[in-house]
């Protein structure tokens, strides 16, 4: 019984974790490629 307890928390643990940095991905994505357009941009302005 304890064993199975254990199990399924570690098993939600692990899923929320999952959950949480494919969240953090999906955020981070957008952010990540306006920045890169920026500097392309800035790079191409100052060249």
């Amino acid at each position: 019984m304890r064993k199975i307890k254990l199990r399924f928390r570690s098993l939600a643990l692990m899923s929320v974790m999952l959950l949480l940095t494919f969240v953090m991905v999906a955020l981070n994505s957008p952010a990540i490629l306006v920045k890169a357009v920026v500097r392309t941009f800035l790079r191409f302005l100052t060249q």
